[in-house]
């Protein structure tokens, strides 16, 4: 079975105010036979090592996050032998001007500064703009992010939200704003699909395997044979009594018959219980 390596993100668990000033264009000083250079020669002083590289696939990083701990946690990624970190970014703070979604551009800026250690990955799909399914008008997220892979900046797109529980945390705090239920197969959906189908850029998706978000997977996978599509979290089953279908033999069946698609293995430690109510309808 084929699968893409991933390390459980790395704890960037302490939350910082974002500071207040519109995000300004980066241009990378890279292009991408020069990053994956540096890729490639990170991934093999980790091998002289006698250590596996691993690629952490699944980390969402806030500007000031990047700040507090960026490069001193450069030590913990070699100690663990994680050789690179596919960070997606936030959107921009709120500047008084700019009208729909900010594009954030901090992520490049660490890739410009450590090329060895960053993958450019473009801004993940959490945000309102994207929950509320907005699209058609260039201040959109989904258009901005046509727009930028179009361009050949990024190599992977960040996290994107379709099917999504509350953590247990969340649950406990009564916030829903996770709580989120977007068509796979809806315009938006469809999309980002073309796009990786177009441009070979493959995205993340948040997806939690009920029966019905399968259903539509399986045939964008079909629709889209060339859209790389990795499912984060892949078999974390939170809520078995509508996740039936989520079995060995099926995700077996999905790998053996949808080549274009990945996963990685970002998940909670074993026997971890899951505490929150039952799924919204």
């Amino acid at each position: 079975m084929r699968f893409m390596r991933s390390f459980i993100s790395l704890l960037f668990a302490l939350c910082f105010s974002a500071t207040a000033h519109a995000a300004k264009p980066i241009e990378l000083k890279y292009n991408r036979a020069e990053l994956e250079a540096h890729w490639k020669s990170r991934i093999q002083s980790l091998l002289d090592q006698g250590k596996l590289p691993k690629i952490d696939m699944e980390t969402s990083l806030q500007e000031q996050q990047a700040a507090e701990h960026v490069p001193g946690v450069f030590a913990t990624m070699d100690e663990l032998g994680v050789a690179l970190l596919a960070a997606d970014g936030y959107q921009a703070p709120k500047d008084g001007k700019t009208k729909g979604y900010r594009w954030s551009y901090y992520i490049r800026s660490l890739v410009n500064q450590y090329p060895d250690r960053f993958i450019p990955t473009a801004n993940g799909g959490t945000n309102p703009n994207w929950l509320q399914e907005k699209g058609g008008k260039k201040k959109h997220f989904i258009d901005q992010m046509e727009k930028h892979v179009h361009a050949g900046v990024y190599a992977n797109m960040g996290e994107l939200d379709f099917r999504h529980y509350m953590s247990s945390s969340q649950c406990q705090k009564g916030r829903t704003d996770r709580d989120n239920n977007i068509a796979l197969n809806g315009e938006n959906g469809h999309r980002l699909f073309q796009l990786a189908h177009e441009t070979g850029v493959p995205f993340f998706i948040h997806l939690e395997p009920e029966d019905a978000p399968l259903n539509a997977l399986e045939k964008m996978l079909g629709q889209y044979p060339k859209a790389r599509v990795v499912v984060a979290h892949f078999g974390q089953i939170r809520h078995p009594e509508v996740q039936t279908r989520f079995t060995p033999d099926y995700a077996r069946k999905l790998f053996s018959t949808y080549l274009n698609l990945y996963y990685d293995l970002a998940a909670g430690y074993p026997n971890r219980k899951y505490k929150c109510a039952g799924p919204s309808n």
